[in-house]
C-alpha cells in the first residue's frame, strides 16, 4: 500500500462502481469519505476498506438535498481539514417502465438525484 494523506468523498459508495472506486483508491492509500442514502451499506463498503488501514469516514443523506450537502461540506472539512477530490458517482435509473410511462414525479427524483446532486 502507497501512504497518501489527500481525503476523497465518494457519492454513491454504498455498492456497484462507488464501491469498487473506493476500494481501488485505498488500495493506493487514500482516505475516504464515504456517502450514500443507505448507511448500512456503507458501513458494508466501510469494512472492506479496514485492511488497508486509511481513514474511512461516513456521511449517509441524499445528495439530492443541497441543505445536506452543504453540511456534509463542512463537516468534512472541520473533521478531515481538507478534502482533495470528489466523486460524483450517486445515480438512479431506478424506473423499470417505458421512458414514455414515467410519471413527472418519478423523472424529478431521477433529476434530482443524478444532475442536481452531481
Amino acid at each position: 500500500m502507497k501512504v497518501n494523506f489527500k481525503n476523497i468523498l465518494i457519492t454513491g459508495s454504498g455498492s456497484g462502481l462507488g464501491r469498487a472506486m473506493a476500494i481501488r483508491l485505498a488500495e493506493e492509500g487514500y482516505n475516504i469519505i464515504l456517502n450514500g442514502r443507505t448507511e448500512s451499506k456503507l458501513a458494508e463498503t466501510e469494512k472492506m476498506l479496514k485492511k488497508f488501514q486509511i481513514d474511512v469516514l461516513i456521511k449517509a443523506g441524499d445528495v439530492s438535498d443541497s441543505n445536506f450537502v452543504s453540511s456534509m461540506i463542512s463537516e468534512i472539512v472541520t473533521e478531515k481539514k481538507e478534502l482533495h477530490g470528489v466523486i460524483n458517482n450517486a445515480g438512479i435509473s431506478g424506473i423499470s417502465s417505458s421512458i414514455l410511462d414515467i410519471s413527472e414525479e418519478d423523472m424529478q427524483k431521477i433529476m434530482d438525484i443524478n444532475f442536481k446532486g452531481a
